[in-house]
């Protein structure tokens, strides 16, 4: 499991690395943007599912039980998914100090924040799926 860690925030890590962040790439919304987005995106999550992994294994033997995290998992997995480009072209760009949209989208607008909220969908992910404590 450490190993498939490891190898999940190296991929993470060279994609970010290999991405060209500059002012014009910001508002541009193309194809491989949006790809590379993705997967970034879909390997937090997994990252996130790796954490949890007694709970998966638990899962995958049949032990399968939904519950009511899965609200705000889903809530949070639209949010994971969606670009920081998309809150760019349709809010702008949103400052701290901008009360309410400021507080909810300028987070957004932060790739290392949505990884953080990626991770986090993957942990809630099998939390809502399995509902008991882990021994």
């Amino acid at each position: 499991m450490f190993l498939t860690g490891l190898i999940i925030l190296n991929t993470i890590a060279d994609i970010l690395r290999s991405m060209a962040m500059n002012s014009e790439a910001i508002a541009r919304i193309d194809a491989k943007r949006l790809w590379i987005y993705f997967s970034i995106s879909l390997l937090s999550i997994l990252f996130g599912i790796l954490i949890e992994w007694k709970r998966v294994l638990k899962i995958l033997k049949g032990d399968l039980k939904i519950n009511w995290l899965m609200i705000p998992t889903v809530i949070l997995l639209m949010i994971s998914l969606t670009p920081y480009t998309y809150t760019f072209k349709f809010v702008g760009i949103a400052s701290f100090r901008h009360i309410p949209f400021g507080i909810l989208f300028a987070p957004m607008q932060q790739t290392h924040v949505l990884l953080m909220i990626g991770i986090l969908t993957g942990i809630m992910l099998v939390r809502s799926l399995k509902n008991d404590s882990v021994t």
